[in-house]
């Protein structure tokens, strides 16, 4: 599948670098690297969210939604790296 989509953007001339080009690429560059701070804002407020759900009503899932919600923080801050670091 992926092969076949990379032929079809190398078929269409999405892949020459031409000035016109090099300005949709930034473009979308920054797009994902928005795209990747606006979801580390999110996965922040989740921790927020469960750990202000965890005063009001503990349950024995408490600790568990505690620690899944720092490892999408953990993720998330991973990915926008990523997205730094490649992009």
């Amino acid at each position: 599948m992926i092969t076949l989509m990379l032929t079809l953007i190398s078929n269409s001339g999405m892949l020459d670098f031409n000035p016109g080009n090099d300005f949709m690429l930034i473009l979308i560059k920054y797009m994902f690297i928005l795209g990747g701070v606006i979801y580390v804002l999110f996965a922040f407020l989740i921790i927020k969210q469960v750990s202000l759900m965890s005063k009001t009503l503990s349950t024995t899932f408490s600790l568990n939604n505690k620690i899944l919600g720092y490892v999408h923080f953990i993720a998330s801050v991973l990915v926008l790296i990523y997205f730094l670091l490649v992009l």
